[in-house]
């Protein structure tokens, strides 16, 4: 038993390791020198989940599974590479979503969270993947404010806020959507710099 329990450590602690090397695809090809990794956006998306509770009061979720599914959204990737989300295949998102029950059947949470996260099919999924887009943006705009200016970043960005428009209508969060159109509004400011 602790031979397993010890193989598991192991195991997923090379998975993070993995992640903290895995600069993101979107990055790289804005042309960012010393882009964020995968395991800085989830840490990004995840530190979002606290804040964005703190900020909300009219949404009625389970936050402390918006919690670990913000920590494992892109664990995946540890073994699938980073694809970004408008390239990625049917047969890429099944895969995801199998690599991804199977972590989380190991760490001892639900595996249907994994078919939920891929398939935005509740409210907390939703919420991730807000989160995941709201990192996005604006570390879009960090980038932006560094000088990077690449047609391919002002998509990522741009893409990310009209993805942000349709699943913001998803819940009824009045607070949520004025937190968005702020966003909005500030990254849009920061586009327009790069034209």
């Amino acid at each position: 038993m602790i031979t397993m329990k010890l193989s598991l450590f192991l195991k997923y602690n090379e998975y993070i390791c993995r992640l903290k090397d895995l600069v993101r695809t979107g990055w790289i090809r804005s042309n960012v020198s010393g882009g964020e990794t995968v395991a800085e956006h989830m840490y990004h998306t995840a530190l979002n989940t606290i804040i964005i509770r703190e900020v909300t009061e009219d949404i009625d979720v389970d936050w402390s599974k918006i919690l670990v599914m913000s920590l494992v959204h892109d664990l995946s990737e540890s073994i699938l590479g980073d694809i970004p989300t408008y390239e990625k295949t049917r047969e890429d998102r099944e895969r995801e979503k199998e690599v991804l029950r199977d972590m989380l059947m190991e760490l001892g949470y639900p595996s249907e969270w994994a078919d939920e996260i891929v398939e935005l099919s509740s409210k907390e999924s939703i919420i991730v993947k807000i989160l995941d887009l709201i990192s996005t943006v604006y570390q879009g705009i960090k980038y932006i404010e560094k000088g990077y200016c690449s047609d391919y970043l002002v998509n990522i960005v741009s893409n990310s806020i009209a993805e942000l428009d349709k699943l913001i209508g998803e819940l009824e969060s009045y607070q949520l959507i004025n937190l968005i159109s702020f966003l909005k509004g500030y990254a849009v400011g920061y586009i327009r710099r790069c034209k």
